[in-house]
């Protein structure tokens, strides 16, 4: 599958295609973006929407169902948080936590498992701060519990979920770039280290906000119905909307401008 953390990409002529533009002095994020989705075998794109990333999500939205019905203080005791930091800080601390525990169990650690719960992490700080960074330094206990309640109180939950696989996405992506572009370091076109995490960071961008693009709202009553579910079927619902909506993210890279 070439998704390795110590290899290049796939010695492919797709692969080759995404390479070239390495190459180029200023080549745009959103090509490189729609050439890696051209290059992607299908084992690949089917582990990039696998159980392990519905796992992230699915402890997201009922971390989000819990804090809405009892309140973040509540949540961190029952999770035995020590309530030394950041309330935002802490919320994707414990979700993070709990979703490597989680995909733990199922047995198969996965590289994209890993990149979700990265994903998850940042989603959840972001919750938690009202979707402002400015804020997590600022933000009480109530009000980090109040913005993560939201989002099922207002009908929401399809917002975060979007948030976090785009996250993932973003993720996902930047390691495509990563794994390659370290061989370009010094050209002509990548002079420095710095400029190819620029371009790194510009990709994964892109990646981000294209799959923000989606309309997911159709999923809503699925996901509130599905968070009160046991688990095994509520990852059955999780794992069908998170393979759709990446496959979905993919065909919208093919099309999307840079």
């Amino acid at each position: 599958m070439g998704t390795s953390a110590f290899r290049r990409s796939p010695a492919t002529e797709q692969w080759e295609y995404v390479r070239e533009l390495y190459k180029q002095p200023n080549p745009q994020p959103g090509e490189i973006a729609r050439r890696i989705v051209l290059a992607l075998d299908a084992e690949t794109k089917q582990a990039m929407g696998g159980r392990e990333v519905a796992v992230s999500m699915d402890t997201l939205l009922i971390a989000a169902r819990e804090v809405a019905e009892r309140g973040l203080e509540n949540y961190f005791e029952r999770w035995k948080v020590t309530r030394l930091g950041l309330p935002p800080v802490q919320f994707a601390t414990t979700v993070r936590r709990i979703a490597q525990r989680r995909i733990a169990k199922l047995g198969a650690r996965t590289l994209f498992a890993q990149l979700s719960i990265d994903g998850l992490a940042v989603a959840a700080m972001e919750a938690a701060s009202g979707g402002s960074p400015a804020r997590i330094r600022s933000v009480s206990v109530q009000e980090a519990g109040a913005f993560i309640g939201s989002f099922v109180r207002e009908g929401r939950l399809h917002t975060l979920a979007q948030t976090m696989l785009g996250y993932s996405f973003d993720r996902i992506f930047r390691y495509f770039v990563a794994r390659d572009i370290g061989d370009f370091v010094g050209s002509e076109a990548l002079p420095t280290a710095g400029q190819a995490h620029q371009l790194m960071d510009a990709v994964a961008e892109h990646c981000r906000r294209t799959f923000g693009q989606l309309d997911m709202r159709s999923t809503e009553e699925a996901l509130v119905n599905a968070v009160r579910m046991a688990e095994r079927e509520r990852l059955n619902i999780m794992a069908q909307i998170v393979r759709a909506s990446m496959g979905d993210g993919l065909e919208l890279l093919l099309v999307a401008s840079g």
